[in-house]
């Protein structure tokens, strides 16, 4: 799945943190999202419009980049005063 979500990620031509577009300006295009419905058909055996193929698909761009997001040496203290 991995290689699927990298296609999805448009490049930023500003150099943002990672190269990517920020939340405001993410786009998936047309053909990145009805490769989306091919692959979620093969796998569940029914058809979804463009939509919700759409939605489903930047939710799961979106839970990846948040997913894969580095921690900082911050996030790193917060997380151990917690244990």
């Amino acid at each position: 799945m991995q290689v699927i979500l990298i296609i999805l990620l448009i490049p930023c031509p500003n150099k943002h943190k990672f190269g990517f577009l920020t939340l405001k300006q993410m786009r998936l295009k047309e053909k990145h999202v009805k490769k989306y419905q091919r692959i979620y058909e093969k796998i569940y055996k029914e058809k979804i419009n463009y939509k919700e193929a759409y939605d489903q698909c930047m939710s799961l761009v979106l839970f990846c980049k948040i997913a894969t997001k580095p921690f900082s040496k911050e996030d790193i203290r917060n997380l151990e005063k917690l244990n």
